[in-house]
């Protein structure tokens, strides 16, 4: 089977709120501040990204981000929870050039047999926390606070980042707006959570890993 990630998404967010929130938060998925990720004018950090911006999409060329939300991860009022840890992942774990940093929730877009097997399709999304143990994929308490920032468009994206990988990003959603709208949106496939693990499961015994994830330890506690 072959080692096929590099396609990162971030999972969809329920707010629709795009103000910046100034206290406390406990996002669990987000693109991390200083990730660049490709535009008109090349590249870069998605923090400097601005609503109108015209951003390269895999599966639409170039398109206009129509809603950006920025949260702050954790701002150092007390410790962080372990359940919310962000994960490293060393370079080359899921395509990546260089070492990245994922939250629990993001999505990964996987090719592989075992997706094929389990969901009837080749490509599947799995939320970054199922990988946790897979070579060197480990949770490490932020050592600084950091700003998550979700790009929105028309319609679900990935985008491309210049470590190798390949983000999600949620469509624009309007309770209003949505009743004129074509009623067929691109919307990408998620198996549920405990197909999810199955096929990090498969990943991780096809490349000889261990999968430990953070809820496992509390278990086991």
């Amino acid at each position: 089977m072959e080692k096929l990630f590099g396609k990162i998404a971030t999972a969809r967010k329920t707010e629709l709120s795009a103000a910046y929130d100034g206290g406390a938060h406990s996002a669990t998925s987000g693109l991390v501040s200083g990730t660049r990720v490709a535009g008109r004018m090349g590249w870069r950090p998605v923090e400097a990204v601005a609503v109108g911006d015209e951003i390269l999409t895999f599966d639409d060329g170039l398109q206009k981000v129509v809603r950006i939300r920025r949260t702050p991860y954790w701002t150092g009022h007390g410790a962080c929870p372990e359940a919310l840890w962000p994960l490293f992942v060393p370079a080359g774990a899921i395509g990546n050039r260089v070492e990245i940093w994922l939250l629990p929730e993001q999505l990964v877009i996987i090719e592989n047999d075992a997706a094929d097997e389990l969901m009837g399709d080749a490509f599947a999304m799995i939320p970054a926390h199922t990988l946790e143990g897979y070579l060197g994929i480990e949770r490490r308490a932020p050592c600084a606070e950091f700003e998550l920032v979700t790009l929105y468009f028309e319609d679900e994206q990935v985008v491309f980042s210049n470590c190798g990988a390949l983000f999600h990003c949620p469509a624009e959603t309007d309770i209003v707006i949505d009743l004129f709208r074509p009623s067929e949106r691109r919307s990408y496939k998620r198996p549920s959570l405990s197909i999810a693990r199955q096929i990090a499961e498969c990943i991780a015994i096809e490349f000889g890993a261990e999968l430990c994830s953070t809820s496992d330890k509390i278990a086991a506690a």
